[in-house]
């Protein structure tokens, strides 16, 4: 499974540090307990803003006791597992009409990725997202992979790729770059790291 790491600014000092003498355990708990609050943020900040369900505490990759968790942090950073979120992973509804007025009415697809923010899945190349239906009109299974979006690649009904939402990774980075909160959880967790553990 792929990972993303979020960079913490000192953690190298701690890792060069600590290279040279052992990390002592009550010092790996505190800077684990210390790390954790900036994931308590991100998952806040997830949440607020994306309508998936990630878990950011099921994706964060831990060790088996906090004082391992600190020395993994040491070690290699915070990791979260990548969760890919293909658009049916998102809130969906859907309307009679069509996205190409040459086209026949059907299916019109929407998806809310982002909190209060529905929009027309008009895929790639526009032709619309969907979601493979029987003829009661409840979405069914194809390929085996549970209910996805797809939309088509040419104007025949196959081949068919699929549709992919923001994953893990994206939604980590927007919070880093963009929330305020995180930013003020990242510049104490910062400040710390330099003046109690360097």
């Amino acid at each position: 499974m792929a990972t993303t790491t979020v960079g913490i600014y000192g953690l190298k000092e701690v890792k060069d540090k600590f290279s040279k003498e052992k990390l002592k355990d009550a010092t790996a708990k505190s800077l684990a307990i210390a790390v954790i609050q900036l994931h308590n943020s991100l998952k806040s900040a997830v949440f607020r803003r994306y309508t998936a369900r990630n878990n950011l505490d099921k994706q964060l990759v831990r060790r088996s006791s906090i004082v391992s968790f600190g020395k993994g942090i040491v070690e290699s950073g915070l990791i979260y597992n990548v969760q890919i979120n293909d658009l049916s992973k998102f809130p969906t509804t859907w309307y009679w009409g069509n996205i190409n007025p040459a086209d026949r009415k059907g299916r019109v697809h929407t998806v809310t990725i982002i909190r209060g923010n529905k929009k027309v899945s008009h895929g790639k190349d526009q032709r619309g997202g969907f979601q493979p239906r029987d003829s009661r009109g409840k979405v069914s299974r194809i390929f085996n992979k549970g209910s996805q979006m797809f939309e088509r690649t040419s104007s025949k009904k196959l081949p068919l790729r699929v549709l992919y939402g923001p994953n893990t990774a994206n939604m980590i980075n927007w919070a880093l770059h963009n929330d305020k909160s995180v930013h003020k959880v990242i510049d104490a967790l910062e400040l710390n790291i330099i003046d109690n553990f360097i």
